[in-house]
């Protein structure tokens, strides 16, 4: 008894048509994944519909040939449909087929779920004069649909208008207001522009109970202005967008203190956003409501709470895989969030602190978190203690703590410390049991801390105080003899003091976290000094975020990286040069950059024949990168073998047009997987002869998460850019290939 069924990667599919007479009666789930067919059922299926009276889930994605979904006849009889998607059909222009009848009423009585997204050819629901009501729905997707209006209130019948029945049709809106559930819950759009219209449309308290979900919206910002006209929007979730910072408002706008009802506001996989607003714009009394404020997967996230509003309704505050927030907010900002109760803080990589340290601070100044409950710091590697600073921090009402993962966590506070109902520190957020209590909250920490170095003898962090410490000789050197990886986290110098390695005598990893160097090394005393690292394998850096250069060019550092195999960048954004051309990194097996985006180039020409030993290369999110290796110009007889690299990594690169423009040979014997994502401009591969032996089948390579292989790697590139083009642009010339 066949119930579900997914048919993927099929070129030709006709089984559901009129000819074969397929019957699966029992048939609930219907998966389409990349078929090639011009339609799914045709009009003479009618007469054995029943074949498919069941079928609640329908799923059609990626089938690139299909014209519509239903046709007019067939469509009434899946009334027991519950679950419709159609996504990335490019040709796609219509849901349902024209048919003869005359004014034909739709209707999807139990469908809650619908979604129509990347359907850039799509120009109706029906072509002609219609009703279509969907009384159950309560989700509603609807994104990059561009030809289509969403919505409308009233219906214009062709005797209203003087337009030909084509115009008409291709104008008609997918959704009458009229005949949408108005308990829907949740609908998502591709731009914060389409909600004014909506709110004309839809009844006063209609976002009061619903909520927005902006998907991939192409804007760098959103004017205040517009979320003060949506004066009953409670709820905004963004994803996926391109911000640059979430609001910004114009000098009218400064000015006004009209509300912004918004109470609960939720930013997902932002992957360009830094602020929420800059501290410029004043924006305390439009959002004084803001009771819910979730941050995840924002990358570059500096500034989750700005300094210049209060927050003083917040009750729960959840950020997420912000990887370069350093801290939450600052004591001012804290001494105003008397509502919290809940607040998570999980896998942010950099974070050092939770509460920002403040100088020149009255003893007497106290901060109180009067309702806070629930405190979770979960996988923060970087993070030292929640607050540094000698405020007194007062939490009445917290009774559940969770520190799981904080591995740099010395202690809680460094002033006076209140917690009247807290009786344990919980150290994993799945188990209750597992907990830790020594009395009281510092020393329940320090115990913690203690433990965890006691039991890896071989890692240690040290601070830009305890720095000092050693210069001042009150660590005894033969402490760090047996010390393999040493993390410095917030070292004030201005590069990498690198003498304090004196006694790291078997030290292979070095981690350089959150420092405002602007080189690591530098020349002079660093040159005498270099000896000290020649034994380090592995380098990361890791929010470095005033790093120009590695070392000057004209620096004899070239003992430094004789023996690195391992180098990792992270966050660094003004870099300008990684590996200077000086040098050569014979011993470098794998090479990973994320989130750079000073860097142009990775590479010069010379220094790239000198990786002969490299085996994995990864560059992800550096957006001003155009080029893998930079092209010199004298490419005669010029040859570059990656003699040993096996997998190599191109993601998120907005402005990349290919790993080198230049006309050398470039030979990749042992390269097997090649994974390009989200690389919009990379148009080639490379401008010069290319070997690839290995990279023969398309399981090797992947452009966007899809395989594909067209003989080499030049003209797989090629295609797979001109396709995607196509896509984006349906009726541009390219999208013939």
């Amino acid at each position: 008894m066949l119930k579900k069924m997914e048919v993927r990667n099929c070129h030709r599919l006709h089984i559901f048509t009129s000819e074969y007479k397929v019957v699966v009666p029992n048939l609930e789930a219907l998966q389409l994944h990349s078929v090639n067919f011009e339609m799914i059922w045709d009009s003479q299926l009618a007469t054995i519909s029943h074949c498919y009276q069941n079928l609640a889930r329908l799923i059609v994605v990626g089938c690139e040939k299909l014209k519509f979904v239903f046709s007019s006849s067939v469509v009434k009889s899946f009334d027991r449909l519950e679950h419709l998607r159609i996504r990335n059909c490019r040709v796609l222009k219509e849901i349902i087929e024209k048919g003869a009848e005359a004014n034909p009423t739709f209707m999807f009585p139990r469908v809650t779920f619908l979604q129509l997204e990347d359907l850039p050819e799509l120009a109706t629901f029906y072509p002609g004069v219609h009703t279509c009501e969907w009384p159950q729905l309560k989700k509603l997707v609807v994104c990059n649909c561009d030809k289509i209006k969403i919505f409308t209130s009233e219906f214009k019948s062709f005797h209203e208008n003087n337009k030909s029945q084509l115009d008409i049709w291709e104008q008609q809106s997918l959704f009458l207001v009229q005949k949408i559930n108005s308990n829907l819950e949740e609908l998502t759009l591709s731009r914060v522009d389409d909600m004014v219209t909506l709110q004309q449309q839809f009844p006063k308290n209609f976002f009061s109970r619903c909520t927005v979900r902006i998907k991939g919206d192409r804007s760098t910002n959103i004017p205040v202005g517009i979320l003060q006209r949506l004066n009953n929007l409670e709820k905004l979730v963004l994803r996926e967008g391109s911000y640059k910072e979430i609001f910004t408002c114009g000098e009218d706008e400064k000015r006004t203190e009209t509300l912004i009802q918004i109470k609960s506001l939720e930013l997902s996989d932002l992957s360009d956003v830094k602020y929420l607003w800059r501290n410029d714009f004043k924006l305390d009394a439009v959002l004084q409501n803001l009771e819910v404020l979730e941050v995840c997967f924002c990358h570059r996230m500096i500034n989750v709470l700005p300094s210049s509003t209060s927050f003083k309704n917040l009750t729960v505050l959840k950020v997420i895989c912000c990887h370069v927030s350093i801290n939450i907010v600052t004591p001012s900002v804290a001494k105003h969030l008397v509502q919290l109760r809940e607040m998570k803080i999980e896998c942010c990589q950099m974070m050092i602190e939770i509460v920002s340290n403040e100088k020149d601070v009255v003893v007497e100044d106290e901060i109180v978190f009067s309702k806070l409950k629930k405190l979770s710091l979960i996988y923060l590697d970087s993070l030292t203690c929640f607050y540094p600073g000698k405020y007194t921090l007062n939490f009445p009402s917290l009774k559940e703590l969770i520190i799981q993962h904080c591995p740099k966590m010395k202690s809680f506070s460094g002033g006076i410390l209140n917690t009247p109902s807290l009786l344990k520190v919980q150290q994993n957020e799945q188990d209750k049991d597992e907990w830790c209590w020594e009395g009281d909250l510092n020393t329940t920490i320090q115990h913690m801390y203690k433990e965890e170095v006691n039991s890896n003898l071989e890692r240690i962090t040290l601070s830009g105080e305890d720095i000092a410490s050693i210069w001042q000789d009150q660590f005894p050197k033969h402490q760090f003899s047996k010390v393999k990886v040493l993390e410095i986290i917030k070292d004030d110098s201005a590069h990498f003091p690198i003498e304090v390695l004196e006694g790291f005598n078997s030290l292979q990893k070095l981690i350089l976290k959150v420092c405002p160097y602007k080189e690591i090394f530098s020349c002079g005393e660093d040159e005498k000094c270099a000896g000290m690292l020649t034994q380090i394998k592995q380098l990361e850096l890791w929010g470095l975020f005033n790093l120009k250069d590695s070392w000057k060019e004209d620096c004899h550092l070239d003992s430094i990286i004789q023996n690195l195999e391992m180098l990792f960048v992270n966050d660094c954004h003004t870099l300008i040069n990684l590996l200077p051309s000086s040098a050569t990194y014979e011993s470098l097996k794998r090479l990973e950059v994320w989130e750079c985006d000073g860097l142009i180039n990775l590479v010069s020409s010379s220094t790239a024949k000198s990786l002969v030993r490299l085996e994995e290369m990864g560059i992800i999110g550096c957006g001003m990168m155009t080029e893998v290796v930079s092209n010199e110009g004298d490419t005669e007889n010029y040859e570059i073998v990656f003699d040993k690299l096996t997998s190599l990594r191109l993601e998120n690169l907005k402005s990349l047009t290919s790993f080198c423009s230049g006309s050398y040979t470039f030979k990749f014997p042992f390269l097997e997987v090649l994974n390009v994502v989200k690389c919009p401009n990379m148009n080639t591969f490379s401008g010069g002869v290319l070997s690839t032996p290995n990279l023969d089948r398309r399981e090797h390579i992947s452009y966007g998460w899809k395989n594909c292989w067209e003989g080499d790697l030049n003209t797989t590139i090629q295609h797979l850019h001109r396709k995607m083009v196509g896509q984006k642009f349906p009726g541009s010339s390219s999208n013939s290939a």
